[in-house]
């Protein structure tokens, strides 16, 4: 084969792996603004506390590791049972590592009775 008609084939395959590689890396970048977004929706989610204070589970400014609790409020079997686990095994680390942690219990079922708003419910349900 001629020389020039083997630069031009390497310069041909260099091209197409080059465009490949760019429009990869588009593709990779457009998912990863998209995941971003999601993520700032979900870091907007406000959720509220003890005497109905916001309360954010994705503080940025806070190191602590959240461990986190979905459960009912009205749950007279597993959800106290769970929860004295989930003490439980809070109460055998030590104080150092306790201190990076964050536990939190999120009640699911306050939001279905918006006629009666109970915000001390979660307090009193989780001592």
């Amino acid at each position: 084969m001629n020389k020039k008609w083997i630069a031009l084939l390497v310069v041909a395959f260099g091209l197409g792996v080059g465009s490949k590689l760019f429009i990869d890396n588009q593709k990779l970048q457009e998912q990863q603004a998209q995941e971003l977004v999601q993520l700032e929706k979900v870091s907007e989610s406000v959720l509220y506390g003890e005497n109905g204070a916001a309360v954010e589970i994705f503080d940025q400014t806070d190191p602590r590791t959240r461990v986190v609790y979905f459960g009912f409020t009205r749950c007279p079997d597993v959800c106290p049972t769970s929860l004295a686990m989930l003490a439980g095994a809070l109460n055998q680390i030590d104080d150092e590592t306790k201190a990076t942690l964050r536990p939190m219990f999120v009640s699911l079922d306050l939001s279905a009775m918006p006629q009666k708003p109970l915000p001390s419910t979660p307090t009193t349900f989780t001592q």
